[in-house]
């Protein structure tokens, strides 16, 4: 029931794809559709981690179905990021989400529509994911061409938004931009409860690390009895953390959705990953009994080029 069950989400999200390859914040029921965080059409999202959600559950129905389709639609995610990059005169990169005409668009009122250095970190993982599948080295190439960007124009770190007509640093709040780069809009973006690090400069993302993992071919065969004893451990408190913590009704809750003020209070979410850690610490456990085999998960799906 479980495995018809995982089939059955994997045709839900297969059905919502937009039709230029992105996925957006959520799906409207009543429309049939996905829509933007406020509501748009068929707008697409990496803010949230849309994208690589959208990828790990594309690769992961492959694996579980063995069906194509759902490898071609990693790939159309991959086409539209590469046209989705911003590649003006003024930055470089990608904004956090983006209207069916594949124009960025704000989305809550802390969120403008601006290059992002995190959607633009989460972009590049996505497109080194599929090098890593596929080999294909277009893919590589554009995170190279950023990094190459953001190393030069930023080499003593970035604020979260840069505008992408002029390049400057902005904040958002309550749909007002604030150029950071202006002294008196920076102080006025200081009492509002923006998310401060948005406020600072932080290092740029790791785009060479990300890289040199991308082409790693030192992943083991087959994992030893002492990997498996650490992984049990070190993921055996979490695991315990989350089957004290299920409510009757079987969904896990957080006292907070955010930790910023704009937060909704208590809330279920998927990404809070406790299910991930039982999980984990579930396939430990059985790899040591000997129940299944002690092998890493094989993340290329074809020959990598010579």
């Amino acid at each position: 029931k479980y495995l018809e069950a995982a089939k059955r989400g994997g045709e839900f999200y297969l059905k919502y794809q937009n039709p230029d390859g992105s996925w957006s914040h959520h799906v409207d029921v009543r429309k049939d559709m996905g829509v933007t965080a406020r509501g748009l059409p068929q707008g697409g999202e990496i803010n949230d981690l849309a994208a690589n959600d959208a990828l790990d559950i594309m690769v992961f129905m492959y694996h579980l179905t063995k069906d194509k389709k759902y490898l071609k639609a990693a790939k159309r995610l991959g086409d539209w990021l590469i046209k989705a990059e911003l590649k003006g005169s003024a930055v470089r990169g990608w904004a956090q989400q983006y209207d069916n005409k594949m124009q960025p668009i704000d989305a809550r009122h802390f969120e403008p529509a601006t290059m992002s250095t995190v959607a633009t970190a989460d972009a590049c993982t996505v497109l080194l994911e599929l090098y890593r599948l596929s080999g294909d080295r277009k893919y590589l190439k554009v995170v190279e061409e950023c990094r190459d960007w953001f190393e030069k124009k930023f080499p003593k770190g970035a604020y979260a938004y840069y505008d992408q007509k002029t390049g400057r640093p902005v904040a958002y709040w309550m749909r007002k931009t604030f150029f950071l780069d202006d002294p008196k809009q920076f102080a006025a973006a200081s009492n509002f409860p923006i998310n401060h690090t948005n406020l600072k400069k932080l290092p740029i993302p790791p785009f060479s690390q990300m890289l040199k993992d991308a082409d790693r071919s030192d992943i083991p065969a087959k994992y030893t009895t002492a990997d498996m004893k650490a992984m049990q451990k070190n993921i055996s408190k979490k695991a315990a953390m989350a089957l004290r913590t299920i409510n009757p009704e079987g969904l896990w809750l957080r006292p907070w959705f955010a930790k910023f003020p704009a937060s909704v209070g208590e809330a279920f979410t998927l990404s809070q990953g406790r299910l991930l850690w039982m999980l984990n610490w579930i396939e430990a456990s059985r790899m040591l009994k000997g129940e299944i085999p002690r092998c890493p998960a094989r993340r290329h799906l074809h020959p990598r080029p010579a």
